[in-house]
């Protein structure tokens, strides 16, 4: 908060002060009183005449009471006047000062007012900005839950395509492997059979058996050689 100033009755503000209202109020009321005193002394002066006393001691007596008079009217007019103009003075120079310390008041309220303003709308723009923040995050979570919704599901169709891939190279295995596993297969049946066999040689000098095996088609075709070479 600012510190407040104000300044501090002194002769200076005194004399400042007073000098307008004794210049309205006094200064006329001591030209009434002198006025007064004239009108006294040319009545005076009249009935001096009438009465053949003019310029005698008498009239001096009365025009040195009449100064006399003036001068305590005069006096008193002062001090009243004095008293009085300071006292409105004082008031014066106070209202000024309270009208002064007013109004750094006000500025210092305005200067409060627009600082706490300030103040809310940063507290606002911060609590806008943490919403939108928050809302951020939720979004990028969201966002990161359907991404791993997406993985999970890649994962599965991944294993679901190799389980394919694995099947068909196990089929194509099979496939390849099955004529060499049926001729192993009818190798075995005929080991374990009690019969011989004898090889009979033709005109060109073949062997029959050894041609049959090393045919394509020697498995189909080995129980019919078999049956013609069996004794």
């Amino acid at each position: 908060p600012a510190q407040f100033q104000t300044d501090t009755w002194n002769t200076g503000f005194a004399q400042q002060y007073m000098n307008p209202y004794l210049q309205v109020s006094l200064n006329p009321q001591l030209d009434e009183a002198r006025r007064q005193a004239d009108i006294s002394r040319m009545n005076d002066a009249a009935r001096l005449t009438k009465a053949g006393a003019y310029g005698g001691s008498r009239q001096a007596v009365m025009e040195s009471e009449g100064r006399r008079n003036l001068m305590d009217i005069q006096g008193q007019i002062t001090g009243r006047g004095y008293d009085t103009a300071y006292g409105q003075a004082l008031n014066q120079f106070n209202a000024d000062e309270g009208r002064q310390l007013d109004a750094q008041r006000g500025t210092e309220a305005s200067r409060q007012f627009e600082a706490n303003y300030g103040l809310s709308a940063l507290d606002k723009a911060l609590g806008a900005y943490s919403t939108q923040s928050q809302l951020g995050l939720a979004g990028l979570g969201a966002q990161r839950n359907v991404l791993a919704d997406q993985l999970a599901a890649g994962n599965v169709q991944r294993d679901i395509q190799q389980q394919g891939i694995t099947a068909d190279m196990k089929q194509f295995e099979q496939e390849r492997a099955y004529p060499y596993e049926m001729l192993q297969y009818q190798k075995d049946l005929l080991s374990g059979l009690p019969i011989t066999t004898s090889r009979s040689y033709t005109a060109s000098g073949t062997d029959p058996l050894a041609a049959i095996l090393t045919g394509a088609g020697a498995g189909g075709n080995l129980a019919a050689m078999f049956q013609g070479t069996k004794k």
